[in-house]
């Protein structure tokens, strides 16, 4: 049994399992959280390419699948993200329960990680564009609720997300005809602009980026919250993958201040434009902007320095993105609109809610003690050569705190709610986790590095 089996047939075979299986909600959750917990701990301390013992039984784990031709392969150094995006999807099994959203989330949720996976692991690496088409055509029924216009958001986000494909494709086949020989520069520059384009596209990097806000405005914002924070950390390490493997263009003079701008636009625009927000749903939209901007950033120090900033920024981007999107979702109820003017007084009703978002708010403006903090303060110390660079970055932060303060003055201001507690019990244990293992990274970053750095160390070496 290859890897690519354990980790892209099995969970899209359980997607069609669990589609058949949407009426029995508590059998499902089970079924998806056992699957999600198993691979996500077998990603984690299973090698690759070696024996996995079952008593007397043994089972060799190859990392290569072949299928019409391609080969699926999935390495030792791609464990890191298997491990995180199952890990991840226990949380958003145990929070599509909680916050009671459409009974199709979990196995379409399965069949996105499935195809997200595939775009991985595919090579030749054009064939990753199909893929991730597939991720984004498979989550529309989610995205779209029966009886109800599709709004301009989903239609940008459709539209954007394919836009990426045809770009890719290009430059998938320019590279294909010049990989005997790279001495073509022309041909080497327009392929990299075609990527660029298209991971542009994929990301919503600047100017590409003002669906993000509109598609987290409509129907549901827990499904549209999934995917936003999804879609960009698979994507920007298809785009890492892709960029390991072409030397010439990771040793390219114009590869760090591209992406360095692109991340700095995306932050400074991110935070200015969500301080001047009411709609909290789009405040979240321009926050996650803030977050992939980092990780572009962080990509773009390209040093074993700048590689442990960008894998605690995955990790705490994560976190803090599955805080803010269950903390919002409880707080919006049944309304569709949540604004700064209708959260008066919410701390009574939704205590753990309301200090969850606050705090996913204040750790993606990177506050000490918080889980995005010892990562910032390792980019800021490796940008000290470029101080425009942490000046826009830290503008960006500062306006994420402006509004974040603003919101705290609201929820613990104006009319006071005489309203009994509305949160369920597995809802607050959610938001209590989450709250722990942020507290956890921020207060007690030494830990991480010790533990969680040294598994990424030599996973990264591994082959």
């Amino acid at each position: 049994m290859s890897a690519p089996v354990i980790w892209i047939v099995i969970p899209f075979i359980a997607a069609l399992v669990l589609w058949f299986l949407q009426d029995k909600r508590r059998l499902s959750l089970l079924i998806s959280v056992g699957l999600s917990f198993l691979l996500g701990l077998l990603a984690l301390f299973q090698n690759i390419n070696s024996a996995f013992r079952i008593g007397s039984v043994v089972i060799n784990i190859p990392s290569t699948m072949t299928i019409l031709g391609r080969n699926f392969i999935l390495g030792n150094d791609d464990r890191i993200f298997l491990a995180f995006i199952f890990l991840s999807m226990v949380f958003w099994c145990f929070s599509a329960q909680a916050v009671g959203t459409s009974s199709k989330f979990i196995p379409i949720s399965f069949a996105v990680v499935s195809f997200l996976i595939a775009a991985l692991s595919v090579e030749p690496f054009l064939y990753s564009a199909i893929f991730v088409e597939l991720a984004v055509i498979v989550c529309l029924p989610i995205l779209v609720k029966r009886g109800k216009p599709v709004g301009k958001g989903i239609l940008r986000f459709l539209i954007f997300q394919s836009l990426a494909m045809p770009f890719i494709l290009l430059a998938g086949w320019i590279l294909s005809g010049v990989q005997t020989s790279f001495s073509d520069l022309r041909q080497l520059y327009l392929a990299a602009l075609f990527l660029g384009l298209g991971f542009a596209f994929w990301l919503g990097i600047f100017p590409f980026h003002f669906w993000i806000p509109e598609f987290c405005e409509e129907n549901d914002f827990f499904a549209n919250g999934f995917v936003l924070s999804i879609f960009p950390a698979s994507i920007i390490l298809i785009m890492l993958d892709f960029i390991n493997g072409l030397t010439w263009l990771r040793d390219s003079a114009f590869l760090v201040p591209v992406l360095r701008v692109c991340g700095t636009l995306m932050i400074a625009t991110g935070g200015i434009w969500a301080a001047m927000q009411k709609n909290l749903r789009r405040v979240i939209g321009y926050v996650a902007i803030l977050q992939t901007g980092f990780l572009l950033v962080d990509i773009s120090l390209q040093t074993e320095l700048g590689t442990k900033p960008f894998y605690f920024s995955i990790l705490s981007r994560g976190l803090e993105m599955g805080l803010l999107i269950l903390a919002l979702k409880i707080l919006q109820g049944e309304d569709q609109e949540i604004n700064l003017s209708n959260i008066d007084g919410k701390f009574k009703e939704y205590p753990l809610a309301t200090i969850g978002l606050l705090v996913g708010m204040f750790s993606s403006a990177g506050l000490p003690l918080l889980a995005s903090f010892p990562s910032r303060v390792i980019l800021f110390t490796s940008l000290t050569d470029t101080p425009n660079i942490i000046y826009w970055n830290l503008a960006g932060c500062i306006a994420v705190l402006l509004i974040t303060c603003s919101i705290l003055r609201h929820f613990f201001g104006g009319r006071i709610s005489h309203g009994s507690l509305q949160e369920t019990r597995l809802q607050e244990l959610l938001i209590g986790a989450g709250l722990i293992i942020i507290l956890i990274i921020g207060v007690f970053p030494s830990v991480i590095n010790q533990t969680l750095w040294s598994k990424i160390s030599v996973l990264l070496t591994m082959k």
